[in-house]
This record gives C-alpha cells, sequence and structure tokens, in this order.
C-alpha cells in the first residue's frame, strides 16, 4: 500500500473510531501501553478491544493492526507487522523478525 492510500485508510478508521466512540461515557480503547525490551527498545501499544485493533507505535511510525487468531494471548497483524500480547509481556515482529524481545509493560 503506497502512503498516499494507507494515509487515507488511517483517517478513515479515525472518522469511524470517532463516529463509533465518540459519544460513548465508557473507554472504547486502552490508552497508550508503553512496553520497555531488551537492548533499551521500546514501543507504545493502543488497544480498540470493541474493534479487535491495536495502533502500534515504534519511534515516529504508526502501524494499524487488526487482530488475528492466535491459541495463546492476543495477536495483532497486518501481514509484515505483528503484535503479540500476553498479560504484561509482549513481543513485536516485522517482516519476519523479532526486534522487541523480552518486552513487558514499564512501570509507571
Amino acid at each position: 500500500m503506497n502512503q498516499s492510500n494507507w494515509l487515507v485508510s488511517f483517517l478513515l478508521f479515525g472518522l469511524i473510531l470517532t463516529a463509533v466512540f465518540g459519544c460513548s461515557s465508557e473507554k472504547a480503547f486502552k490508552p497508550g501501553i508503553t512496553y520497555t525490551c531488551d537492548g533499551g527498545k521500546s514501543f507504545v501499544v493502543e488497544v480498540f478491544e470493541q474493534v479487535d485493533t491495536a495502533f502500534l507505535r515504534i519511534g515516529e511510525e504508526t502501524f494499524y493492526l487488526p487482530r488475528v487468531a492466535s491459541e495463546s494471548g492476543k495477536k495483532y497483524s497486518d501481514g509484515n507487522t505483528t503484535l503479540w500480547l500476553k498479560g504484561q509481556d509482549a513481543s513485536v515482529e516485522t517482516e519476519g523478525r523479532s526486534g522487541f524481545k523480552n518486552c513487558i509493560v514499564k512501570p509507571k
């Protein structure tokens, strides 16, 4: 997907989330949970449980990841980038390589 199509898809998704959850008093997502990993790496995850979607922020990049089937924990993937969440632990794989190992929720 080229950058222009990605931007349009992202904005459309944001509009849909606003329409669906904008007037709700309930929290529709888990706001920015930061995970820290081996090697000083980190990322932020926002999970929208009602629409089975996660936003993964690594540095300046944001990935929109729909939930996919998983035998254990929760798995979100766009086919290139995959996020696994299990309790307080997480991992990220990009293009078949795991660059984020032993990730845990950063204490507040």
